[in-house]
């Protein structure tokens, strides 16, 4: 006779289902992924502190490019964190997706920098493009450009192949013999991107008069001119120095004074200062000693506007107003009644205050003005 013990059959049923319930639980390959991604997590945070140490170092020492390093670094070990997030969220899915997205995701900012060069390089300017070198060459025969002709022997500086693989073109030339470019005699001539066709810079061979105004022949600063037709050039000036003193009405203007022909050409632009690689220190503007002047003339050299800098090495007195020498005071020509007007601070006490006086060249010699609104600046470079 069978005898069936209920008891140890449940008590046994159970105990397996226990020890099953704990086996489950203590299996380690349910905590697998989690265990997997901290462990990756701290070493990755090991590594970014060992490799940002140094350039933390270097960011605190001043040293450029520390601190961009260490924000690069700390970005790329983030991506590379949420890589491995990612990598362990797709745990259930097939390794190939899993794989696939992952590297996906750990791709995409070098194929956001690829795409982006890429749409950059083909819509950019041409100018932006690299472009090679320039080459200078011994001319082998005769060269012409601008309408002048370039002997044998003459040094051709040609401009770089562009883009489309187009030939290079000569951008200057320069000869040891004069060289006739119209009325013109020159040594050089070069042409700029950005220029005319017309429009080039000569060296000339020695002082010339162009337009009546003559100009000198300096080698490190060149001539501006517009030949016009290229075929049967009318040089015309654009802008050169002055070779010699220009005297024009009460303003003698000194050599190296910068001429500049008006962007509407009905007139002249003139200006000097000490700057302009002028020999002299003064120069004399309605009898007044002045350190650095401007002016504007019509196409008859008649005086549109005229201002510059009194020169003077401490307080000076003009009439009844003595002013500091520092900020020099400022001149202007009035137009309207043919006074120049000397605007600047007081000296002494009252040096915050701007005074005003009119200079006439008859009787009487001096009067207050009013302060203009906007004193007159130091005339800038050209």
């Amino acid at each position: 006779m069978t005898k069936i013990d209920t008891t140890s059959t449940t008590h046994s049923k159970l105990s397996e289902a226990v020890s099953s319930t704990n086996l489950s639980r203590s299996n380690p390959a349910h905590a697998i992924p989690r265990r997997a991604f901290r462990r990756h997590a701290a070493r990755a945070a090991v590594a970014l502190a060992t490799g940002a140490t140094p350039l933390l170092c270097r960011a605190e020492a001043g040293e450029l490019g520390g601190v961009g390093m260490v924000a690069i670094v700390a970005l790329a070990a983030g991506w590379v964190l949420l890589t491995l997030f990612l990598f362990t969220m797709l745990r259930r899915v097939r390794p190939r997706t899993r794989y696939l997205a992952s590297g996906l995701f750990l791709a995409a900012p070098f194929l956001w920098l690829a795409v982006t060069f890429g749409w950059f390089m083909m819509t950019e300017p041409r100018g932006l493009t690299p472009q090679g070198s320039a080459t200078t060459r011994t001319a082998e025969a005769p060269v012409l450009m601008g309408g002048a002709t370039f002997p044998a022997g003459s040094h051709v500086q040609y401009a770089p192949v562009d883009d489309h693989g187009e030939a290079s073109q000569p951008s200057a030339i320069s000869s040891d013999q004069p060289v006739a470019l119209g009325t013109l005699s020159i040594r050089g001539i070069e042409h700029r991107d950005s220029d005319d066709d017309s429009t080039f810079d000569v060296a000339l061979a020695y002082e010339q008069s162009i337009d009546g105004w003559p100009c000198a022949a300096v080698t490190d600063i060149g001539t501006r001119i517009d030949i016009g037709d290229a075929h049967a050039p009318t040089p015309h000036l654009i802008q050169c120095r002055l070779a010699k003193t220009v005297t024009i009405g009460d303003i003698a203007w000194p050599p190296a004074t910068v001429v500049t022909r008006a962007a509407d050409s009905r007139g002249w632009s003139l200006l000097w200062y000490h700057g302009t690689f002028s020999q002299v220190e003064r120069a004399k503007g309605f009898s007044f000693d002045v350190d650095s002047m401007s002016a504007d003339y019509d196409q008859a050299h008649a005086l549109q506007s005229w201002q510059g800098t009194l020169a003077v090495d401490g307080d000076v007195g003009v009439g009844s107003v003595t002013f500091a020498g520092d900020p020099k005071p400022e001149l202007r020509w009035n137009r309207l009644d043919g006074t120049v007007q000397v605007t600047g601070h007081r000296a002494g006490p009252a040096s915050d205050v701007t005074a005003c006086v009119a200079v006439a060249s008859t009787k009487p010699r001096y009067r207050p003005c009013a302060v203009p609104v906007k004193p007159a600046t130091r005339p800038a470079s050209s």
